[in-house]
């Protein structure tokens, strides 16, 4: 896939993402780090944050609402989401911001936080997010309606930080 440059790409790519199977379902991992990162973007906060800093609030949210061994692969997400539309949505860097390549098997939680992991957005995806107020809202309502069943959505609103 090539760059993400419109409201309606960005929209497609989200409503895209590949789920693993789990249990004759899809794992939830990917999806609520978007929803998390979401919130983060609603408050104002840096496009990027260090693993290290987000893994506890993230963890949170995959015991509530994840598989039960979810919480145990938190760092799967952060990986595995890189690689999805072409590389175009998620970014991994060092601690100095230096871009992590993230073929293969992802590492544990213990080399996310030895190397500083940093994670986010794309720049371009995190500038159109900004920019167009409808997009995140958007997005958001469509995966809670398509990934989690109604009752979650009121508390995964707000446990994910966003209003």
């Amino acid at each position: 896939m090539t760059a993400i440059h419109t409201p309606a790409e960005l929209l497609q790519t989200f409503a895209s993402i590949r789920m693993a199977p789990v249990g004759g379902g899809r794992a939830v991992h990917k999806p609520l780090l978007i929803l998390f990162w979401l919130g983060r973007l609603q408050r104002n906060e840096p496009r990027t944050a260090a693993f290290a800093d987000v893994e506890g609030a993230f963890k949170q949210l995959l015991t509530e609402f994840g598989t039960a061994s979810a919480p145990a692969t938190r760092q799967l997400p952060f990986w595995h989401l890189c690689n999805d539309a072409g590389g175009n949505i998620w970014q991994l860097e060092s601690a100095c911001g230096i871009a992590i390549a993230t073929q293969g098997s992802a590492p544990g939680v213990t080399w996310f936080r030895a190397q500083g992991v940093r994670a986010g957005f794309a720049p371009a995806v995190d500038a159109l997010l900004r920019a167009d107020k409808r997009c995140a809202p958007a997005w958001r309502g469509n995966c809670c309606n398509s990934t989690f069943r109604k009752r979650y959505t009121q508390t995964l609103r707000r446990k994910s930080g966003w209003t």
